[in-house]
């Protein structure tokens, strides 16, 4: 009984010593590594980041806080004004708000940011939906069709919703 209890304790003792062994080479492996490349950034890096501003914005819109989601939208093009989705995003928000002129410029600057012709076409769709806000329909159709001629099959049945709405000549709902 005593050799057994010997042997148990000699193999909880060697693998003791290879868990340390292992951990100490994980570790010095990690500070390898953090030495190479930080592994995070900190909150000086992520305040100076537009895409992480245009993220709150997106959370306080999707939350129904529009005075948050529009100075976050303003930071993130305040730090890099060429971020199209940003600037589309503050477009989406002041149509929200009934700011349409403003919507119409924002949406008119995104389509020259994006580069993404489904993103073109989702800004020209939207752009024609502010314009058909401002009862300016001539303005709606060209936009509507513009986002047709660019990606007919990402927006086509959107677009033409709206196009059958400017017939109608229906208010902005």
């Amino acid at each position: 009984d005593e050799d057994f209890d010997d042997e148990e304790t000699e193999e909880a003792e060697e693998d003791e010593a290879e868990f340390e062994n292992i951990t100490e080479i994980a570790q010095s492996e990690e500070s390898k590594e953090q030495e190479k490349a930080p592994l995070y950034l900190s909150s000086h890096d992520l305040l100076q980041n537009a895409r992480v501003w245009g993220e709150m914005g997106n959370v306080f819109f999707n939350s129904d806080v529009y005075d948050g989601a529009l100075m976050a939208y303003q930071k993130a093009l305040e730090l890099d004004e060429k971020q199209g989705i940003i600037t589309h995003n503050l477009a989406l928000l002041h149509m929200q708000r009934g700011e349409y002129e403003e919507a119409v410029a924002l949406y008119q600057k995104s389509i020259h940011l994006l580069e993404s012709p489904t993103e073109q076409a989702l800004s020209w769709n939207h752009l024609g939906n502010a314009y058909r806000a401002l009862r300016d329909y001539e303005n709606a159709s060209e936009a509507y069709q513009k986002a047709d001629e660019i990606n007919g099959d990402a927006i086509i049945f959107e677009a033409r919703h709206c196009a059958d709405l400017l017939t109608s000549e229906q208010p902005y709902a």
